[in-house]
C-alpha cells in the first residue's frame, strides 16, 4: 500500500500517529480531532478544556497534524492499521476497529527492555571514581528515557481527558494485559518539530 498517498508526508520529516483508544466502539461523531491538541476540546461533561491538558504535545513537540477527515477515510484507516502491524509485529490481533493484545512482550523487549537492561549492566560496572562523572549521568538519563519510551516510539495513545491519559504506545502496553481488547477511534498523524528531530523526548 502507498502510505504516502494517504499520509501526505513531506520527505525528510519525522512523523507518528496518535490513536484514540476506548473500551467500547467509538461513534464517528465522537472521534477526536487535531484541535484537541492545539486549541482545546469539549470533554464528556460538555465543558471546554483548553489544550493545556494535552497541549504540550503541540507546543513542544508537533508542528502539524492530519485533517479531521483523515480518521473517516476507510483506506487511510487500513493503512494506519497496516503501519501499526509492521511497527509492532505479532503484538495485536485486529478485527475491524478492535485490537486485542496478543503478546506485549514482543514489543517491549524489542523496543526498549533489552537496551534498558544493557544500560543497567553498564551502570553496575561504574566505579566509585566514575560515579559523579558526565558519563554516569548520561547513562542514568538514557535509562530513564528507555523506560519511558521516547518519541521514536512513533505511536501515542489518547485514552481520555485527564492529564495522565496521553502516553506513548509502550507506556500504554505496560498498563494493559495480554488478552485485553480495545477499540480505535480517531487516527491522527503528527509531524515532529524539526528542532526535536533525532533527539529523545519523554512524555
Amino acid at each position: 500500500m502507498n502510505y504516502q498517498k494517504y499520509f501526505e508526508w513531506e520527505p525528510d520529516r519525522e512523523y507518528g500517529f496518535i490513536l484514540q483508544i476506548t473500551g467500547e466502539p467509538v461513534p464517528e461523531d465522537q472521534y477526536y480531532t487535531p484541535a484537541r491538541y492545539t486549541a482545546g476540546y469539549t470533554d464528556t461533561e460538555g465543558a471546554f478544556i483548553p489544550a493545556g491538558c494535552h497541549g504540550w504535545f503541540w507546543d513542544l513537540y508537533a508542528d502539524g497534524f492530519s485533517g479531521p477527515m483523515f480518521s473517516l477515510d476507510p483506506e487511510a484507516r487500513s493503512a494506519v492499521f497496516q503501519y501499526l502491524s509492521s511497527h509492532a509485529p505479532g503484538v495485536f490481533d485486529q478485527e475491524g476497529d478492535r485490537l486485542t493484545l496478543y503478546d506485549k512482550s514482543r514489543y517491549l523487549s524489542r523496543r526498549t527492555f533489552n537496551s534498558w537492561r544493557d544500560i543497567l549492566k553498564k551502570l553496575a560496572m561504574v566505579s566509585p571514581q566514575d560515579y559523579d562523572t558526565e558519563n554516569a549521568a548520561l547513562l542514568m538519563n538514557a535509562l530513564n528515557e528507555y523506560f519511558d519510551l521516547d518519541k521514536k516510539d512513533g505511536f501515542y495513545v489518547d485514552l481520555g481527558d485527564g492529564p495522565q491519559d496521553f502516553m506513548t504506545l509502550g507506556n500504554f502496553l505496560r498498563k494493559v494485559s495480554d488478552g485485553d481488547s480495545f477499540y480505535v477511534g480517531a487516527m491522527i498523524w503528527y509531524r515532529v518539530r524539526e528542532e526535536h528531530a533525532n533527539i529523545y523526548w519523554v512524555c
